[in-house]
């Protein structure tokens, strides 16, 4: 949890990973809610140096290279996708 009032003993200093489920919501309208947390972690990172793992997943997003840009994922080292062939039930698409 990343808030406003986070000092030494909150939960964002003691937590070294975020994993956002179902990240294609940042196109929703409760996208906002993730991009504040989303920038908060980042702000508090750089201001604190400290490290901290982000996981972003879903089962339908078509850009997540651009999901990745705005994580800030090292696209050679932290961006794994994994396409229709891994999944063990099809999933259809209607757009």
């Amino acid at each position: 949890v990343v808030t406003r009032k986070g000092g030494d003993g909150s939960l964002g200093a003691t937590c070294g990973l975020l994993i956002i489920d179902e990240v294609h919501l940042l196109a929703d309208e409760r996208g906002a809610v993730i991009e504040s947390v989303v920038a908060r972690l980042h702000r508090w990172v750089e201001s604190s140096q400290r490290s901290v793992r982000l996981v972003g997943l879903s089962a339908t997003l078509p850009n997540y290279e651009d999901v990745a840009t705005f994580l800030r994922v090292d696209k050679r080292r932290g961006l794994f996708y994994f396409g229709p062939e891994h999944r063990p039930v099809p999933l259809q698409q209607t757009f």
